[in-house]
């Protein structure tokens, strides 16, 4: 009907398992997140999850490169992991997959979102149970996968940072407070959340969101070199 779907992908690059190929006419967190969230509750849940740099899963101009629902992952304690910009090789098995997807569930393409979703479901039941996979020893994904021993928590725990940390909310703008008239920008993506600060010296900071470290913060010049750029810089 001329309208354009979008489908959300999740595969487990261990065992080439489809999770789940949700056709939808809006790429956005609030109509992935709840796909997301069945795929946690029936498989588990994983250490990392490797996405591209497009929506919804990431702004490539945001520290870390974090949007709202990469945001969300690390509240889970999955680390969200991009390929470079414009290196879509960097998740070749996922690509394959795509590949293999768009040439037996688009041609010809279902007149609606519904007939479109049966079309995808076909294929995923095909490419998970039925058709051998080479890099598999020609076994089949359902023989090969286990589910994860992460258990998915229908409640975020509170985050408690270390004692000597400095604890910094993150406002609306995005920004922390350094003193009463001083404001630092971090992200909008950490918007109402909390990060923690440890102090190297010298005016120079670690700045965590949990876990995570997302870059380092120098308190003296007012700025934030994110662990994003500071890694690409390492590699070069």
């Amino acid at each position: 009907n001329k309208v354009s779907c979008y489908p959300l992908t999740i595969a487990d690059s261990y065992s080439r398992y489809v999770f789940a190929a949700k056709g939808m006419h809006h790429a956005n967190t609030k109509n992935s997140k709840p796909v997301f969230i069945d795929t946690f509750r029936n498989y588990g849940m994983p250490l990392q999850i490797h996405t591209d740099n497009g929506a919804p899963f990431a702004h490539i101009n945001s520290l870390g490169r974090l949007s709202k629902l990469g945001v969300w992952f690390m509240e889970l304690g999955i680390k969200p992991v991009y390929s470079d910009p414009s290196h879509p090789d960097q998740n070749g098995r996922h690509e394959r997959m795509h590949r293999e997807l768009k040439a037996e569930a688009t041609k010809p393409p279902g007149y609606s979102l519904q007939p479109q979703q049966r079309k995808l479901n076909s294929f995923v039941k095909e490419y998970n149970e039925l058709r051998p996979h080479e890099a598999l020893g020609m076994k089949t994904p359902v023989s090969i996968h286990r589910r994860s021993e992460r258990t998915y928590p229908e409640k975020i725990d509170d985050w408690v940072y270390p004692s000597d940390y400095k604890v910094k909310y993150i406002t609306r703008n995005g920004a922390i407070r350094v003193n009463i008239n001083t404001w630092l920008f971090v992200t909008t993506a950490l918007m109402g959340k909390y990060v923690g600060l440890e102090e190297l010296g010298n005016g120079i900071y670690r700045m965590y969101f949990r876990e995570f470290l997302l870059g380092y913060v120098d308190m003296k010049e007012l700025n934030v070199h994110d662990i994003m750029t500071y890694k690409d810089e390492l590699d070069v």
